[in-house]
């Protein structure tokens, strides 16, 4: 049986190796994860700095542009929709009472899609 006891031996001298620290200077985190050490000095962050004025400009003219081209597509599709509907409107009272036709299910549909789409573009 010694097999078993040279494999008890090895997993006991694997667990005290992944128990020892990996690097000189660097401190066991626990469960044999090493900490990781902070290189910077102490001061003031990212966080307590005052914000660049132009890139705050910056950002803002951006927001603005975005919201601007939102807009003008908003008002697109919203003349596209109602161009769509009113050609919907014709073909129904076109059509008789017992039958539709493909064109109105497909004219229907795109109206539906485009509604949509511009409901999402309005919630930005």
């Amino acid at each position: 049986m010694r097999t078993r006891g040279g494999i008890a031996v090895l997993v006991m001298a694997v667990g005290l190796l992944g128990s020892a620290p990996l690097h000189a200077g660097q401190r066991d985190g626990g469960f044999g994860v090493p900490q990781q050490r902070e290189d910077r000095p102490p001061g003031p962050g990212p966080e307590s700095r005052p914000p660049d004025p132009q890139q705050t400009r910056m950002q803002e003219q951006l927001a603005k542009s975005r919201n601007d081209e939102r807009q003008r597509k908003l008002v697109s599709d919203t003349a596209k929709l109602y161009e769509l509907a009113s050609q919907l409107k014709d073909q129904v009272a076109k059509s008789d009472k017992n039958t539709l036709s493909v064109d109105v299910m497909k004219k229907a549909e795109e109206i539906e899609r485009l509604a949509k789409s511009v409901k999402e573009k309005m919630r930005g």
